[in-house]
């Protein structure tokens, strides 16, 4: 997997006050902007993302147009952000227009978004505005997911959790 702005793969930086525009994946799995990895036994990465925006991002394989967060193979994550901006994503054959939280197997996810907004994102999968499997816990506190967008189908025609999509 990879990404088209920021990797963080197994680590837990602070982003704070930044911006991913205009950046794409081509990859079988990641994040447009910014894609968060914790894929071994007792790994971790829970980055503290703040103040940011997530605008104008592309994923043509899998995973988020904006933001990705996976957790497998006993990794854990408790990923947050606080008072992010998300908008204007796209994800081409996948999940999460703007937001993608998965795990697979075993493991933890647990991520945490506060004071976000997401909006004017679209998934030709699920979850136009945020998607969400099989995780442990997620909270979304104060956030405004607004006109987001998820198709399915080769005619377009039937949505699947345009703003939120939980499985």
């Amino acid at each position: 997997g990879g990404a088209g702005g920021i990797l963080c793969q197994r680590t837990s930086p602070q982003i704070i006050d930044c911006t991913m525009t205009a950046n794409t994946l081509a990859a079988a799995e990641g994040g447009g902007g910014l894609y968060v990895v914790a894929d071994l036994n007792g790994s971790n990465a829970s980055p503290i993302v703040q103040n940011c925006r997530f605008t104008g991002n592309l994923s043509t394989g899998g995973g988020g147009g904006g933001v990705t967060c996976v957790v497998s193979n006993g990794g854990s994550s408790t990923m947050s952000m606080t008072n992010c901006i998300v908008a204007n994503n796209f994800v081409s054959a996948s999940v999460g227009g703007g937001v993608a939280f998965s795990k697979s197997g075993s493991g933890t996810l647990s991520p945490t978004m506060t004071a976000c907004t997401v909006m004017n994102n679209v998934a030709i999968g699920q979850g136009g505005g945020i998607y969400a499997n099989t995780f442990n816990t997620i909270t979304l506190s104060r956030c405004r997911i607004l006109n987001n967008t998820a198709y399915t189908g080769n005619n377009n025609s039937s949505s699947v959790g345009g703003g939120l999509h939980f499985a």
